[in-house]
């Protein structure tokens, strides 16, 4: 476990999904993507679940690939994975209402019940034993929860000293099933991203400017058919794809 000075440093640099990220962090390259299949060992994930979690990850993650051609740049996903077999079983899960305050340590806890001695462990074996330059985690719990994810925050100058990633629950708290755009969605909050929707962090005066800016944004709303959203001008300068600034992107930086 992270010791106690480690935790303050880590907990002060942590930024969840609905706030500020890595502003024009570049999305492009090769990037490495771990997805973790979790459970309290109670309610437990099946091999069909889990095989149409991946197949979804898969679908986002070549959505991605698409948008990011539209504007110029070339991304190559390698996608791993653990828990296929059995479920990895983690205590105290944390199951996520958009407060802002969710568990930052499941990505920590989940990587050392694999054999990981912590996040930082894992990065060194991505550049070590694969062509990829960065590495995300995605970690699928079974059951219902809000998805957050977690990034160093845009001002922080230098290589984020934790693993980003994201936190996916099986179903959405409506008990509807998860969406492939909540993958994507996730994913880009890792890369820089903001939301565009009204939450505790972004005002209901940014959302309606953002329907009218963009519409169809995957950071505004969720589609079943991925195929409906698109990356907006604004999200693409933040994750790297569009390096021409306009002064008034920072009027949708959340507070």
């Amino acid at each position: 476990m992270f010791n106690i000075k480690r935790n303050i440093y880590i907990s002060l640099l942590l930024v969840f999904c609905n706030q500020l990220s890595a502003q024009n962090d570049d999305l492009s390259g090769n990037i490495y993507i771990l997805s973790c299949f979790i459970s309290d060992g109670v309610d437990q994930w099946t091999s069909n679940e889990k095989n149409n979690m991946l197949t979804q990850t898969n679908e986002a993650l070549q959505w991605i690939t698409k948008q990011g051609k539209s504007y110029g740049k070339d991304i190559n996903f390698e996608h791993g994975c653990f828990g296929i077999e059995y479920d990895i079983v983690i205590d105290h899960i944390e199951r996520g209402k958009a407060t802002g305050k969710e568990d930052f340590t499941m990505i920590e806890r989940t990587l050392r019940k694999i054999g990981f001695k912590d996040q930082n462990d894992l990065t060194k074996w991505v550049k070590t034993n694969t062509k990829n330059k960065d590495v995300k985690v995605l970690v699928f719990v079974k059951g219902t929860g809000n998805a957050y994810c977690i990034a160093c925050p845009y001002y922080y100058p230098m290589e984020c000293p934790f693993v980003e990633g994201a936190i996916i629950y099986e179903k959405y708290w409506s008990n509807r099933p998860l969406a492939t755009t909540t993958i994507a969605h996730e994913l880009l909050h890792t890369f820089g991203a903001w939301d565009l929707y009204h939450t505790f962090e972004q005002t209901q005066e940014q959302e309606n400017k953002a329907r009218i800016l963009f519409p169809n944004s995957i950071m505004l709303k969720i589609e079943y058919n991925i195929d409906k959203s698109n990356v907006d001008e604004l999200t693409a300068w933040l994750i790297g794809w569009n390096k021409i600034a306009k002064d008034w992107y920072w009027w949708f930086k959340p507070k």
